[in-house]
């Protein structure tokens, strides 16, 4: 009797050791799959096209922006060079005003009854400086034009330059009646007339010019 005890016992003991050491493997199994999953996914190297495509589109914009400043300073520069030939242009134009109302005011004087001779020279001597410093500024912005400009505006140029011409032979004539002794105020109120008819012409030719380059 006693010796069926003592083997059951010892099956008993030899069954729970095995479901004991079982157990373990099975722990250790559970163990090596938390250490897989603890690794994580397996990552790829570093992908540089995006860095690579933002770096060259940085480049781009510094350039176009380096673009952009220089075209907005040769803007500028031909802006303000244009200015400065359209303020030579307005002021011819505003002398060619100025030359016409002097010819006006010289043209009431002549029709006075009284001796008035040296008050017409003293007004003709004005209008005659006037003529010599259009003169001056209209050889000043001629001077100011490229090429392009120039053959732009040719034809004003051309009459511009017909019609000084005129303007001075008035102007000759003119100083020979004034030398005059007594002086024929029929005479130099048709001549004054006919200057302010050239000066007339003068200042059509400057506004168109005006307009031109303002295209």
């Amino acid at each position: 009797m006693r010796k069926i005890t003592f083997i059951l016992f010892l099956i008993i003991f030899i069954g729970l050791n095995t479901l004991n050491a079982k157990s373990g493997d099975s722990g250790g199994n559970g163990n090596s799959g938390d250490k897989v999953s603890l690794k994580g996914p397996k990552t790829d190297p570093i992908d540089t096209t995006n860095i690579n495509r933002g770096n060259q589109l940085q480049k781009q914009n510094r350039q176009f922006n380096k673009n952009r400043t220089i075209d907005n300073k040769q803007s500028s520069e031909q802006y303000n060079e244009m200015e400065k030939i359209r303020s030579k242009i307005r002021d011819c134009t505003a002398l060619t005003e100025e030359i016409q109302d002097l010819a006006k005011n010289m043209a009431k004087e002549i029709i006075k009854k009284e001796e008035n001779g040296r008050i017409i020279i003293e007004k003709y001597s004005i209008i005659k400086n006037k003529i010599a410093l259009i003169n001056e500024e209209n050889s000043n912005f001629m001077n100011e034009l490229d090429n392009d400009q120039k053959i732009e505006i040719e034809s004003q140029a051309r009459l511009i330059e017909k019609i000084k011409n005129k303007a001075f032979n008035i102007n000759e004539i003119m100083d020979k009646e004034l030398k005059n002794d007594k002086i024929d105020k029929k005479n130099i109120l048709k001549l004054n007339l006919d200057l302010e008819n050239e000066i007339n012409k003068m200042e059509r030719q400057y506004r168109a010019i005006e307009w031109l380059l303002e295209q």
